[in-house]
């Protein structure tokens, strides 16, 4: 019946949005973890208002696990390379649009990158090569 349907349609995507919530925990713990804005600026050696003026420019990636105006955005460590931001992110950002799906994309390996990381790639300075290929898969 509908009803029965409806039952097990709201059913799935509640898994779904359960399995999603671990891939995205498990995610988020690599490459050094998640960071609040006090410890990224720490290791930048800079200033939360800096961090938050990087985000809000679009040369960072956050995350507010739960959304709220309370809740803080962390961000992930592996973002600063080489004592300084990340070259590229915000044109990576730009390209996919969603700052979890860029997360996503640029830490889980990729069979159009040869099987790698497309995060590897842009901290060997492949920036164009990474906004390729988030371009290939946006459909643009």
């Amino acid at each position: 019946t509908q009803s029965d349907f409806a039952s097990s349609y709201v059913s799935n995507a509640i898994q779904l949005q359960k399995k999603e919530a671990v891939v995205r925990e498990n995610l988020f713990d690599t490459e050094g973890g998640m960071l609040t804005s006090k410890e990224f600026a720490k290791i930048l050696g800079t200033g939360s208002n800096a961090v938050s003026n990087y985000y809000k420019s679009g040369k960072l990636l956050g995350y507010k696990p739960v959304e709220g105006k309370t809740t803080k955005r962390l961000y992930g460590r592996w973002q600063i390379f080489d004592g300084q931001l990340l070259p590229g992110l915000a044109k990576v950002k730009e390209v996919i649009g969603n700052d979890i799906l860029a997360m996503r994309f640029l830490l889980l390996e990729n069979e159009l990158a040869g099987n790698r990381k497309p995060l590897d790639l842009l901290r060997e300075g492949k920036t164009e090569q990474v906004v390729s290929l988030g371009n290939r898969i946006m459909g643009k």
